[in-house]
C-alpha cells in the first residue's frame, strides 16, 4: 500500500542575477558635492564620464561646464556668503582640468 506523503513544497523561483547598482557621480545642489563620493563636483569619476560623453565636442563641454560654474558660484555664494569659494577656485574646479591630459 502506498504511503501518503505530503506534496513537495513549491520551489522558490530562481532569481535573476542582480546587476550591480551603477551610481552616477552627479552634483547635489546647492552644495555642489558629488552624491556618490562627497567630493567637490565635478569629481574625478564625473570628469572621466564627461570627457567620454563629450569626446567629439570639447567646446560644448566647456560651455556646459561654464554654465554650471556660474550656477554653482551663485548657489554657493547664497548658501555661504562669507566663505564661498572665490571665482579662481571655481574656474579651476569646473574648467581648469579641461586642458589637462591632451584636451
Amino acid at each position: 500500500m502506498p504511503e501518503n506523503h505530503p506534496p513537495d513544497p513549491p520551489r522558490a523561483a530562481a532569481r535573476p542575477a542582480r546587476r550591480p547598482v551603477v551610481r552616477e557621480h552627479l552634483p547635489v545642489r546647492p552644495i555642489w558635492l558629488c552624491r556618490v563620493c562627497a567630493g567637490p563636483w565635478p569629481c574625478s569619476p564625473a570628469r572621466l564620464r564627461l570627457r567620454h560623453e563629450y569626446a567629439d565636442s570639447p567646446v560644448t563641454l566647456a560651455v556646459y561646464l561654464a554654465g554650471l560654474m556660474l550656477e554653482a558660484g551663485d548657489q554657493l555664494t547664497r548658501l555661504h556668503p562669507y566663505t564661498a569659494p572665490p571665482a579662481g577656485v571655481l574656474y579651476r574646479r569646473f574648467l581648469g582640468w579641461l586642458r589637462e591630459s591632451g584636451s
